[in-house]
């Protein structure tokens, strides 16, 4: 899998949450559309766990990393890439 293929399932699962919207544009602010509240928050870090391989500390994580989808493909996904 590539960081374009786990972009799409983190895509689809938030849409999930949101079936108001059609789709999500890469430089949409999650957070201030209100597509990731608290708890969507902590399923989509164990989804980014489970899709990178690796552990994610979340305390030490800006929160602008999570902010766009754009932002969590740079910084927790584009390491599929390298493998």
């Amino acid at each position: 899998m590539n960081s374009g293929q786990a972009m799409l399932e983190v895509k689809d699962w938030l849409l999930t949450l949101r079936p108001d919207l059609e789709d999500i544009s890469p430089d949409l602010d999650l957070v201030t559309n209100r597509i990731v509240d608290s708890l969507a928050f902590v399923e989509l870090v164990e989804r980014l766990m489970e899709l990178s391989g690796r552990e994610l500390d979340v305390e030490a994580m800006p929160l602008e990393s999570f902010q766009t989808l754009a932002a969590i493909r740079q910084h927790y996904l584009s390491c599929l890439d390298a493998a």
